[in-house]
């Protein structure tokens, strides 16, 4: 029954009597205006088709309104409960004020029925748009795909909202009825019995499905795709590309080998076929970090993966060099040499030691020994000098001075000074080789 905020449900206890009501609840805002049941993806379970309003009225007694309704489907879950609502088609109207005429459009509770003769369940209803002081009214057909799912409408030649619907003719096609006052208006289907192709994926490779004729076009794994409006007879071919990882398993279902291009199917009822699709055995290298920082003399590791895909167990050998980076290189090595998929491996670098590098800022080694041979003989022949003549006394005391001094600076001078070096950046390239599968990956050391 209606409430105000969806549809209330009194489970029946079998004696006659029900349980308290629980409610299926509609959009915010908006209120039940009618609900029919139905099981429209073949579960055995009751699922719903309802239609919800909002309306909505000025405070002034003459002022606008406006009115949203909502046509929606609530998959039954089996245990009494529901998916959330589907929104399938919605209406909206309004009038200025009560005076105006009405403009916008509405639409009309919905007629169920196999309206196509595929076996799925459709729905009807009539939408009807306001111009003005006059209005135009259409049907709107929505087909049922066998899951729960509708196509998007479709015009059909009908003036008035279905009030029920039956196969009165007994041609296996729903038709129409419609209670206007004291009488009956019959609308027959003259549509011809019409058929579905559907087509699924497996497995946990990708690729794509195509028909001759044209229609099916399935573009990855996991999608379905399907055309409808088949007259029976009708023959299709399906073809299978599998993508670039990726291996075709075979067919399954309507029609059934390992031939890719080799899936042909006449619809005489609604048809399923399903393409499997496998992973290629490979496997990848992961590291557990792409860039490492060490110290010179230093030493850092990373830890290897090897995840497996498509089933692969071989036998991966492993291999690493430094690629890039200037001289002298660090040396690496990976541990063990060989692992199974599911294994891990560790890569070891050592960075080489720095090499001090002393620079004298003069060449003392050498002036040394000259200035120390040179500074006797200056020292005698200032004494020679000095024994016969005072004025060359001083000026030979003067240059003996100079000639220490000079020896003192030579000497101060001879440290020696060292500098830091700048960071070295190198790359290490990882290769794994297991039979025709190489596969590589490359890690970035920097050296401070």
């Amino acid at each position: 029954m209606d409430g105000p905020d969806g549809y209330n449900i009194l489970f029946g206890k079998g004696g006659g009597t029900f349980q308290p009501p629980s409610t299926v609840l509609v959009a915010s805002t908006f209120s039940g205006a009618g609900v029919q049941v139905a099981d429209f993806n073949h579960d055995g379970v009751a699922d719903l088709v309802a239609t919800s309003a909002h309306f909505h009225h000025s405070t002034n007694p003459e002022g606008g309104s406006s009115l949203i309704t909502n046509l929606s489907i609530f998959v039954g879950n089996g245990d009494g409960t529901f998916q959330t609502e589907q929104v399938l088609a919605t209406a909206n109207s309004s009038k200025s004020n009560v005076f105006a005429p009405t403009v916008g459009d509405a639409i009309s509770p919905a007629g169920i029925g196999d309206f196509d003769g595929d076996g799925n369940l459709d729905l009807l209803y009539l939408r009807t748009k306001y111009l003005g002081i006059s209005f135009t009214a259409s049907g709107n057909m929505m087909l049922g795909k066998g899951d729960g799912t509708f196509s998007q409408p479709s015009t059909v030649n009908i003036s008035f909202s279905p009030s029920a619907v039956a196969d009165l003719n007994r041609d296996n096609l729903y038709d129409l009825l419609s209670f206007q006052g004291a009488s009956v208006a019959v609308s027959l289907n003259t549509s011809p019995i019409v058929y579905t192709l559907t087509v699924t994926f497996t497995g946990d490779g990708n690729g794509n499905v195509s028909s001759s004729p044209v229609g099916i076009s399935c573009e990855s794994s996991g999608e379905t795709c399907s055309i409808g409006q088949i007259l029976p007879g009708t023959a299709y071919t399906l073809a299978a590309s599998p993508g670039g990882n990726s291996t075709f398993v075979g067919w399954s279902g309507a029609c059934t080998g390992s031939d890719s291009n080799g899936c042909s199917v006449t619809l005489n009822s609604n048809k399923n076929v399903t393409a499997g699709f496998s992973l290629l055995p490979d496997f990848s290298v992961s590291p557990a970090a792409t860039s490492l920082t060490m110290r010179r003399g230093g030493q850092a590791s990373d830890v290897l993966t090897f995840p497996a895909q498509g089933g692969f167990s071989g036998n991966i050998a492993l291999g690493c060099a430094v690629t890039t980076g200037p001289a002298p290189m660090p040396t690496c090595r990976i541990s063990p040499a060989s692992i199974k998929p599911g294994d891990t491996a560790t890569l070891t670098i050592n960075a080489p030691a720095l090499a001090a590098a002393v620079t004298p800022p003069l060449p003392f080694g050498t002036l040394s020994r000259l200035y120390a041979s040179l500074l006797p003989l200056g020292l005698m022949g200032c004494v020679l000098a000095t024994a016969f003549d005072s004025k060359r006394r001083s000026l030979c005391t003067l240059c003996l001075l100079l000639l220490v001094a000079t020896f003192l600076l030579a000497a101060c001078g001879g440290g020696s000074s060292q500098t830091s070096p700048s960071p070295q950046n190198y790359t290490v390239t990882v290769t794994a080789n297991s039979v025709a599968l190489q596969h590589s990956t490359t890690i970035s050391v920097t050296v401070n």
